[in-house]
């Protein structure tokens, strides 16, 4: 991973944009850093690590407050940072969250936070986009740089101080820095994992022993005895069998003896069970034999009703064959009785209907009556259609005059509506006309009103800063008062030391050494000091004063030359936007929008008027065509209406008038009088007609029941009956009763034979036993047989239990022995786990080191960072220090493992970090840094750092060790990083060819790339 280059702009002290070229800085493996303090020298890694990560190093990414300062509002915030990592070259530019002027309108707005990652792609030349969403770019930036921002901060960027701090850490302090950048998580994790497989392990475990215990309690509950069951928290599968099969004896021993017991039981029971039946048997015997005789003496004595019954039963079946035609007779003589009363009715009708007309016919003859009605009714009918057609047609007409009329006038209506609209426009078309004119005016007023307000700030910030300035010059007159002051008290103190310099180096004369003044050897009469004399401290002192005092004049001076600066700028800002309404007010300015304004609203609202008056004038002229139409259309339909008329007028035919004359009828003059007639004449015919069938009917229905009358009487006398009251008498025999009757006699005769027959008959006749005695066996047989029966069912039910308890436990025990090795495997596999998690986790006696896998991976880390960072150290300090690796356990530790300390080998000591002096100091972290660096780039998988960046430090060495660590320096460089140190020491400024410059100054820093003629 190596960086390329940055650009930055409006980024921490630097205003404008700037631009670093990593790749012709580094070109020699080496470059400086340099420039004063707070000129923003740091900026540039921090720009580095925000361009990255979007963050900074150290308590500075609290503040997140990046945006410079000095920068112009309307200047964007970006970080632009190539870099090469895998061979090839990405691009990643972010700005952070700050505050901008609104694009519309006056304030401020927040920009909020983006980011943007492309890679470099060789065959296209251009950068193709990988992410654009923030959390899109540092997913990808941490997977190909391999480092998250707390590793690259800790490896690439060497921070002020961090690293001294580390060093005299307590090792306490040390580890969760060592984890955040080792990424040690996955042990955490792992150890996580394992105590969860413990926990579900000592659970499964206790379910196993439970289980185990819960067997051996059912089968002593089984076998109703006390058996020896084991009193070990997690019983084994030899003593959970033991017990199952012991369970399994004693049931099964149980079970022998009741048998034999029950089959006992059921010999005696079946004994009981036959001579019961016999008892009853005999008993039952006894019963039919009773019940059979009382039904031969029953048989007996209905002979004479079973006579009687088929006598019945002859006169019925004759009765049957003849009952056809009585019903034949029966049915038309009814036909016969309807079709008089029906002709009866007819004739009534027809009567009614000729009473009614006007005048009788001459004919009496139905038939003739009829056909004369029917002509009548056709002929009053055209005539009522005729007249009909005539009123319609005339009301057609003064319904087609009326709506020629209204048509007319509503045409005229329509013209003179339209002709108010056209004015309307005409007027409207006017106003708009001045509608762009207006908008221009508004469109300038509100420029003007902007710049009057941009004008009014800048009044303002001008103000403020001129009084900034006046304070500004009071102050520099009291730093140049007491600048004046503390040269005078210089001058006067230097002035009084020179005076009494004798008494000063008589105080350094020795008996016996040289003087320094004469050379000579004995010094009789040294000067003696006064009581004003003043010493090398005393004016050294003075100078210091006098110092601070140009320093602060000479801050009080630059600050003032900022103020005066910033007004220039400002007032140079204010002269550029006077314009045309310079002189014009903001109220006038105001006013003069509000009226524009009030106008393009009154406008608009006349072109919308406008606009939906044309839609109404569209509208209006659809609605004359229709009217022109509407009235053209009734002219039309009137004029045929009354060519209908015309062809109406002809009078009726005499040969309709002459067919309604029969019947008194006139002719009809109104279309009311001529249905009146012909719905008169069609009930007339209606009747006739009605009249005519029924005569018909009558005389056919008399013909049938004469035939069908005879007939009856021939059947009567074939079936020998006397007369119609005898057959009447036949037919009223019940005979489906009578063949119940005679078929239920002939049944009881079939069943008392077939009793007769049977094999109990004969036994029972001869037992002489009385019923008494019968019923006493019967209920002392039974009572032996239930007693035997239920010892026998106790006794059974006894042994299914002894026997379903004996399968149960046999087939517990088979199916805990099926599962007993399954089992017990996965029991050696849940100890294993919990023995792994003692060790692991350091629970455990067999963790000598008591030490968890996290902490031991933490350790070996460490153990590399300190061997690493030694031969770092060896080599800075001429051989003299050694980091040692410390395993005494310290002070407020549990455990021990993360402690260094310094061997010195002129005194053969190991030293505690903390007594190392400032340089000392220096190297030993400046070592620990790179150590540090090259664990963590091995342990994130072996990732090249080509980019290594040193902040501050150096002046704290000597000649000597700063040539030492800069032969570190030269080590890093042949090895191919490129090496950026930050330093204000000299000789770095003379010794390191290519520079890069921070310059600053009252409107912010800038960066120069500067270059010595060798390099």
């Amino acid at each position: 991973m190596r960086m390329n280059s940055l650009q930055m702009q409006a980024f921490g002290p630097f205003p404008g944009a700037q631009a670093v070229d990593f790749d012709e800085l580094g070109a020699d493996g080496l470059f400086l850093i340099s420039g004063p303090t707070g000129a923003g020298k740091t900026t540039i890694l921090d720009a580095l690590a925000f361009g990255l990560y979007g963050t900074v190093p150290g308590a500075r990414s609290d503040a997140e407050d990046y945006r410079s300062h000095y920068a112009d509002p309307d200047t964007p915030t970006y970080v632009e940072v190539e870099f090469t990592a895998q061979a090839r070259r990405w691009r990643v530019r972010r700005n952070p969250r700050y505050m901008r002027p609104k694009k519309r309108g006056t304030g401020m707005t927040e920009a909020k936070a983006t980011a943007e990652l492309s890679v470099f792609n060789p065959e296209s030349g251009h950068w193709d986009g990988i992410g654009r969403t923030v959390s899109e770019v540092q997913e990808e930036i941490n997977r190909v740089l391999g480092l998250n921002a707390a590793q690259f901060m800790q490896i690439v960027l060497l921070p002020q101080g961090e690293f001294a701090r580390f060093l005299r850490a307590d090792p306490i302090e040390r580890e969760p820095i060592l984890r955040r950048l080792f990424n040690t998580e996955h042990f955490t994790d792992l150890e996580s994992i394992l105590e969860a497989r413990a926990r579900q392990a000592r659970a499964a475990l206790d379910a196993v022993s439970q289980e185990r215990q819960t067997l051996m309690r059912q089968a002593q509950g089984s076998c109703g005895e006390d058996l020896p069951i084991p009193t070990a928290a997690h019983p084994s599968v030899a003593d959970v069998d033991a017990v199952l099969g012991a369970a399994v004896s004693v049931v099964r021993e149980r079970i022998d003896v009741f048998t034999e017991v029950l089959q006992s039981a059921r010999t005696r029971s079946a004994d009981a069970e036959a001579a019961a039946d016999a008892a009853a048997a005999r008993q039952a015997d006894r019963e039919k034999l009773t019940q059979l005789r009382s039904r031969q003496e029953a048989y007996a004595t209905s002979a004479d009703e079973r006579a009687r019954l088929a006598q019945l039963q002859r006169q019925a079946i004759k009765a049957e064959s003849v009952a056809p035609y009585g019903r034949e007779a029966d049915r038309a003589v009814r036909e016969q009785e309807a079709a008089e009363k029906h002709h009866t009715a007819a004739l009534t009708a027809f009567s009614t209907e000729l009473s009614a007309l006007p005048r009788q016919p001459e004919t009496t003859s139905a038939e003739h009556i009829v056909q004369a009605a029917g002509d009548g009714q056709r002929a009053a009918a055209s005539i009522a259609t005729h007249l009909t057609r005539v009123a319609d047609l005339t009301r057609e007409r003064t319904d087609l005059q009326q709506k020629q009329t209204a048509a007319a006038g509503r045409v005229a209506e329509l013209e003179e509506k339209a002709a108010a609209q056209d004015a309307a426009l005409d007027e409207l078309n006017a106003r708009l006309e001045t509608r762009s004119d207006v908008q221009r005016e508004y469109d300038r007023l509100l420029r003007a009103l902007e710049a009057a307000a941009i004008r009014q700030q800048r009044g303002d910030e001008i103000t403020a800063a001129e009084q900034q300035r006046d304070k500004q010059q009071e102050a520099l007159k009291d730093r140049q008062a007491e600048e004046s002051a503390a040269k005078d008290t210089y001058a006067r103190i230097r002035s009084t030391r020179l005076a009494g310099i004798a008494a000063e180096l008589a105080a350094e004369l020795t008996s016996g050494h040289a003087c320094s003044v004469c050379g000579a050897t004995e010094h009789p009469a040294p000067a003696k000091p006064t009581d004003d004399t003043v010493t090398k401290s005393d004016e050294d002192a003075a100078l210091n004063a006098w110092t601070q005092a140009q320093n602060a004049t000479n801050t009080a001076r630059s600050t003032l030359a900022e103020s005066r600066a910033r007004i220039t700028a400002l007032t140079r800002s204010l002269d550029e936007l006077a314009g045309e309404d310079a002189a014009v007010s903001v109220a006038e300015l105001t006013q003069a929008r509000d009226i524009a304004a009030q106008t393009l609203r009154e406008l608009d609202q006349a072109r919308r008027e406008r606009d939906e008056l044309r839609q109404k004038r569209v509208a209006l002229e659809q609605q004359q065509a229709s009217a022109r139409e509407d009235a053209q259309t009734s002219a039309t339909q009137l004029s045929a209406v009354g060519g209908q008329l015309k062809q109406l007028d002809d009078v009726v035919s005499g040969d309709q008038a002459a067919a309604l004359h029969p019947f008194g009828f006139e002719t009809p003059d109104t279309s009311a009088a001529a249905e009146e007639c012909a719905a008169q004449l069609q009930r007339l015919r209606n009747a006739g007609e009605t009249l005519i069938q029924a005569q018909t009917k009558r005389e056919d229905t008399a013909a049938e029941s004469a035939e069908r009358r005879d007939a009856f009487e021939t059947a009567l006398t074939e079936a020998g009956f006397t007369d119609r009251n005898d057959y009447q008498e036949a037919r009223q025999i019940d005979k489906a009763g009578v063949d119940s009757a005679l078929r239920a006699a002939a049944d009881e005769a079939a069943r008392i034979a077939e009793l007769t027959s049977q094999d109990w008959y004969s036994p029972a006749c001869a037992d002489t036993a009385s019923d008494e005695e019968l019923t006493d066996s019967v209920a002392v047989t039974a009572e032996q047989r239930t007693t035997a029966a239920s010892d026998a069912e106790h006794l059974g039910q006894l042994l299914a239990v002894h026997r379903h308890d004996a399968a149960d436990l046999v087939q517990l025990r088979e199916r805990f022995l099926h599962t007993a090795a399954e089992v017990e495997a996965e029991v050696a596999q849940r100890r294993g786990d919990v023995a792994l998690d003692g060790i692991v986790r350091a629970t455990s006696a067999d963790n000598l080191h008591r030490l968890p896998l996290s902490s031991y991976a933490l350790l070996s880390l460490f153990v590399e960072v300190a061997h690493n960072a030694s031969e770092r150290l060896q080599t800075m300090s001429g051989g003299r220090f050694t980091l040692i690796h410390d395993l005494s356990l310290h002070r407020r530790e549990k455990r021990a493992g993360l402690g260094l300390q310094v061997l010195d080998t002129f005194t053969d000591e190991p030293r505690d970090p903390r007594s190392l002096s400032g340089g000392e100091t220096f190297m030993a972290s400046l070592a620990l840094a790179l150590g540090l660096a090259d664990t963590v780039a091995a342990a994130a998988g072996g990732i090249r750092l080509d980019s290594l960046f040193i902040d501050e430090g150096f002046g704290s060495l000597d000649p000597d060790a700063l040539a030492q660590v800069m032969e570190v320096l030269d080590e890093l460089r042949a090895g191919g990083r490129c090496v950026g140190v930050i330093s204000h020491v000299q000789s770095m400024l003379q010794s390191i060819p290519q520079q890069l410059r921070i310059e600053r100054s009252p409107t912010g820093s800038t960066i120069t790339h500067r270059s010595s003629p060798d390099s």
